[in-house]
């Protein structure tokens, strides 16, 4: 393993959901690319924050956001707000979603106890199926998944970037997008 050298077209950094979006979205717009994501946990404790969280999303359906998103948004967040940001991921949050169920992931609707919160959905068996539905749609693309893998530096040159693993491994690479919360 140590001193081993890997040629890619992309890599991404991080198996968390922002990762696994990256690599199958990229897959899907460059089908003869070379992909690889690189993370640091083994593959049964791999995926961030998304494994262990219910994934509760703030929609009607997977079609339509919860009547008073906006105003919500816009109360939370404070002075601090960009309403033109929010507006568009309002317009944006269905397609997205959408696109999970094509990845493989099924949505119920939950009913919360306390009645005055929004309307809610999440994926059946919570955020562990966003990322399990993820590496395996990764899987059908060719995405190489490299687990426990820690990215230790990174060295953008002109042409190439150079990814150094803490275990000696190198990966060149065109493109990298690091997806991760300790690089």
């Amino acid at each position: 393993m140590a001193g081993t050298i890997s040629i890619y077209d992309l890599i991404i950094v991080g198996h968390g959901v922002a990762g696994l979006a990256a690599i199958v979205s990229a897959a899907e717009l460059a089908p003869a690319a070379q992909i690889a994501v690189l993370e640091r946990a083994p593959k049964d404790a791999s995926g961030g924050n998304t494994r262990y969280s219910p994934a509760n999303m703030r929609m009607r359906s997977v079609n339509k956001i919860s009547p008073g998103f906006m105003d919500n948004i816009i109360t939370i967040s404070g002075v601090d707000g960009d309403r033109a940001y929010f507006e568009k991921l309002a317009d944006q949050t269905p397609q997205a979603v959408q696109w999970l169920e094509r990845q493989g992931v099924q949505f119920h609707a939950i009913d919360y106890f306390l009645k005055s919160w929004p309307n809610r959905i999440q994926p059946v068996s919570k955020g562990t199926t966003i990322i399990k539905a993820l590496q395996r749609s990764a899987r059908v693309k060719g995405i190489q998944l490299v687990y426990e893998c820690r990215a230790k530096q990174l060295h953008l040159g002109k042409e190439e970037t150079t990814i150094k693993a803490a275990d000696g491994r190198r990966f060149i690479t065109k493109s990298v997008i690091l997806a991760s919360n300790r690089f």
